[in-house]
Parts: structure tokens; C-alpha cells; sequence
């Protein structure tokens, strides 16, 4: 699967891994990485990402992962 990640969303990815979780599902508004629920403010800011945008968690910093049932 890794070599199907572009090198520097890997890099990322292996970076925030290191100090801790790397990576979390968006779940009902909350991150999995750090069980936060986030912020009107922070899910503002994440629906108006594009879809191919990598977010972040503001809380832990992991990359968030979207679905249908972020709850964007």
C-alpha cells in the first residue's frame, strides 16, 4: 500500500507516526487519533478543504481521515 502513497503524504505520515499516532479517522466529528471532538471552527475549516487537501487534527495533529460519516 505504501508504494501507492505519494512520497512526501509517506513522509508526513511516517513523521507524525514517530511522536505518537500518524493518522485518524474523522468519525461523527470527533478524531479516532485523539477522541477530540472538534470545533464548529475546525469542521468549518475541514469542509472547505478540497477533497485531495491532507488535513490535520488541530488538537494532536494527525492526518484526518474522511468519509461519508465525518459528519462534515
Amino acid at each position: 500500500v505504501a508504494a501507492r502513497v505519494p512520497a512526501d503524504l509517506l513522509a508526513m505520515y511516517e513523521r507524525l507516526a514517530a511522536r505518537g499516532v500518524g493518522a485518524g479517522l474523522l468519525h461523527r466529528k470527533t478524531c479516532e487519533a485523539c477522541r477530540m471532538v472538534l470545533s464548529g471552527t475546525d469542521l468549518q475549516t475541514i469542509r472547505q478543504a478540497a477533497d485531495d487537501d491532507v488535513v490535520t487534527c488541530p488538537e494532536c495533529g494527525a492526518i484526518l481521515v474522511r468519509t461519508d460519516e465525518s459528519g462534515l
